[in-house]
C-alpha cells in the first residue's frame, strides 16, 4: 500500500510527533493518508504555516499483509465513536492504549465546525454525525508507535508546484 505525507520537508525517518500543545484527531502520531491529493494540500497547508522548507509530499510503502501484526483502530466514516475519540484527543486526552494504528475521517476545517458545535452543546452527537457525513471526509492513518513506523519504507519525496 502506497501512502503519502505532506510536509515542509522531506521526512526520511518518520518520527512520532509528541507535542502536547498539538491535539490532533488522533493526538500524538505520525500522520499519512492514501489520498495523494489530500497529501498535497496539506503539504502547503504546512508551508504556508511554517513558511520555509517548500511544499513536499513524501512516499511511502507498507506491506498490508503485515497489519496483522498491528493493533489497529480503523473508524470507516464519521461515527458516535469516532466523534468521542477525536473530542477526546483534541481536548489534550488520548484515550488509545496499545494501539498501534488509527485509520479515520480527517476533521478538517468544516467537520471541526461541526465539532465545536457538538462541543458547545448547540447540536447533539447524533446531528453532529449527520451533518459530517454529507461533507466529503479524507482518510488518514496515525502511526502510533515505533513498530508502526518500523513498517514504513521511504520511497521518495516530490516538491509539489503550483499545477502538482
Amino acid at each position: 500500500m502506497i501512502l503519502y505525507h505532506g510536509s515542509n520537508v522531506i521526512v526520511e525517518n518518520p518520527v512520532i510527533i509528541n507535542n502536547p500543545n498539538r491535539t490532533n484527531d488522533f493526538w500524538n502520531a505520525f500522520y499519512l493518508t492514501s489520498n495523494k491529493r489530500q497529501a498535497i494540500k496539506f503539504s502547503r497547508i504546512v508551508y504556508d504555516r511554517r513558511n520555509e522548507g517548500a511544499p513536499v509530499v513524501n512516499q511511502y510503502w507498507i506491506d498490508e499483509e503485515r497489519f496483522s501484526e498491528l493493533n489497529i483502530v480503523n473508524y470507516e466514516k464519521p461515527s458516535i465513536e469516532w466523534l468521542d475519540f477525536v473530542v477526546a484527543c483534541r481536548s489534550g486526552n488520548d484515550p488509545s492504549t496499545d494501539v498501534d494504528i488509527i485509520c479515520g475521517p480527517v476533521a478538517d476545517d468544516k467537520v471541526y465546525r461541526v465539532i465545536i458545535l457538538y462541543e458547545q452543546g448547540l447540536i447533539s452527537k447524533d446531528e453532529a454525525i449527520k451533518r459530517m457525513l454529507v461533507n466529503k471526509v479524507y482518510n488518514q492513518l496515525a502511526f502510533k508507535t515505533e513498530k508502526a513506523i518500523g513498517m514504513l519504507k521511504f520511497l521518495k519525496a516530490k516538491e509539489v508546484t503550483n499545477d502538482k
